[in-house]
């Protein structure tokens, strides 16, 4: 029997990766292709709801299969909005990267980091495709994690933004936000409550 190696990799591997907003760009833009193609599959979220503190707790499991980029992986990812307050993130989970002709797994690895490019490439990619031309304002609801990465997208995407306004629950959140990208934004920076 062949030994079989599975490469781990913590979230501090990942992001030692250094991904660049046009990598994580291409490749969601490629996946996008590959759904409007039909060269995937990919099917509805199954998942569990373990309520402990919180009603809105869940762990999904999220197979895909992308047939002209020859992927295929399992995202098992949880969000636990009452984490916070324990110094625990919300969200947190692995993702298996198996091998499309042999189903052997290739990889694990921390997939917490890699949502928040995802979701916020994506988000990117559609408004680059929607908005306005010419538009120099963006309002950006939450600014936690993921708020973050939507805002390090969308200045890349749209490098003439001339005014953003923040807005989240925890006012402590825009102020971190604003003050985190002082030094790459010169334009406005509205805290809105």
């Amino acid at each position: 029997m062949i030994s079989i190696e599975v490469l781990l990799l913590s979230r501090a591997n990942v992001l030692d990766l250094a991904l660049t907003p046009d990598q994580v760009l291409g490749a969601v833009e490629q996946a996008l292709r590959e759904h409007s193609n039909g060269t995937y599959e990919m099917h509805t979220k199954i998942g569990v709801h373990p309520t402990g503190t919180d009603p809105g707790n869940f762990i999904h499991a999220m197979p895909a299969y992308l047939r002209e980029k020859g992927v295929c992986g399992l995202k098992w990812v949880g969000g636990f909005p009452g984490n916070r307050e324990g110094g625990l993130p919300n969200v947190s989970g692995v993702q298996v990267f198996n091998d499309t002709e042999t189903g052997v797994p290739l990889a694990i690895m921390d997939c917490a980091y890699l949502t928040g490019l995802r979701t916020a490439a994506v988000s990117a990619t559609i408004a680059r495709c929607c908005a306005r031309p010419g538009a120099e304002s963006l309002a950006l609801i939450g600014c936690g994690f993921e708020g973050a990465k939507h805002l390090d997208f969308f200045l890349h995407v749209f490098p003439d933004l001339r005014s953003i306004r923040l807005n989240d629950v925890r006012p402590e959140a825009m102020t971190a936000l604003r003050d985190g990208i002082r030094d790459r934004f010169p334009g406005e920076i509205l805290l809105c409550e």
